[in-house]
């Protein structure tokens, strides 16, 4: 499965706490749900709902901002939990690339079932 989602890759963003009460940041959740919509108009693919997953991620970043390859990850892969895969324990190898794209940032995620022989 071949999931693109167009525009800027967002890292994931931990939690805020502010008065006690923790939220995510608008941006996170913003970019959660075009993770999932993106993963919808690729088609979901039931047979990886219950499998071990090999994922392969790129991103092609606009310009040279500061962002952590393993937040990029997770805003990528958590939003696919209960739409793609059961659950990110699922994943048993991962490999991610990032890059510059000025013209075309987005990020590209694919999901395979696992050679487990």
């Amino acid at each position: 499965m071949l999931i693109t989602i167009l525009g800027s890759p967002i890292p994931k963003a931990r939690a805020r706490v502010v008065n006690g009460h923790a939220y995510t940041p608008a941006a996170t959740t913003a970019y959660a749900r075009r993770v999932a919509w993106a993963a919808r108009e690729a088609g979901i693919d039931e047979t990886l709902w219950a499998a071990p997953l090999v994922v392969t991620c790129w991103f092609f970043m606009a310009n040279r901002r500061r962002a952590d390859l393993d937040n990029l990850i997770k805003a990528a892969t958590d939003p696919l939990i209960g739409v793609v895969y059961k659950d990110d324990s699922q994943i048993v190898d991962i490999e991610a690339h990032k890059c510059l794209a000025r013209q075309n940032p987005r990020a590209v995620v694919e999901i395979e079932i696992a050679n487990t022989d």
